[in-house]
């Protein structure tokens, strides 16, 4: 049972549209981190009541992942799935069929409200973090058990 938070960015944006197109989302500005992380944990956070509508909106997404058992799929056969929505729209369980008019809809709203392009951004982020903290670790070491 895979995460959807580790998946690549391509699945985890191909499970997001679906999502979208089955469930529906009101336009939402994805704001920065830093806004988010100001607005969820000014009155004290908790996993059960994020405050800001693009962390609702991504917490709705990975328990609609769940639900379809996308966690129990491999990345190449989520790209399948969502290759044939595009094509002839899809099933979920528990609700009506999505017709591929509107997933398409829901990756033109990704790319219209700046959903899309903010995932990339930050995924690029991330993945520089990553870059900086190995060259630290490389350049400072990591003290071992015998170090200690």
């Amino acid at each position: 049972m895979t995460a959807l938070s580790v998946r690549p960015l391509s699945v985890r944006l191909q499970v997001a549209y679906m999502a979208t197109a089955a469930i529906g989302f009101a336009n939402v500005s994805a704001g920065n981190t830093w806004t988010r992380f100001k607005t969820e944990f000014a009155n004290g956070y908790n996993s059960v009541n994020h405050d800001h509508p693009y962390t609702e909106m991504w917490v709705s997404i990975q328990k609609w992942y769940k639900q379809q058992g996308f966690n129990n799929f491999c990345d190449q056969e989520i790209g399948e799935r969502f290759n044939a929505a595009l094509s002839i729209g899809f099933t979920p369980k528990g609700a009506n069929t999505v017709p591929a008019t509107s997933v398409h809809t829901a990756v033109k709203q990704w790319d219209k409200q700046g959903w899309r392009r903010y995932e990339h951004q930050h995924a690029g982020r991330v993945r520089m973090a990553k870059k900086v903290g190995l060259i630290g670790l490389v350049v400072f070491g990591v003290p071992v058990v015998g170090d200690l």
